[in-house]
């Protein structure tokens, strides 16, 4: 789970160096994807 967090947090200064036009909907897909991500390594949890 630590390389995901590490890849939102960068994706997450990317968006804000490039000024990227709606940064919420990308970091929401970035997010669920990390969720998604997570719950098939750890089912029921989420």
């Amino acid at each position: 789970m630590g390389l995901a967090v590490k890849d939102l947090i960068r994706a997450a200064a990317h968006i804000v160096s490039t000024g990227h036009p709606d940064p919420d909907a990308y970091l929401n897909g970035i997010r669920d994807r990390i969720e998604t991500m997570y719950a098939i390594k750890n089912p029921g949890v989420i």
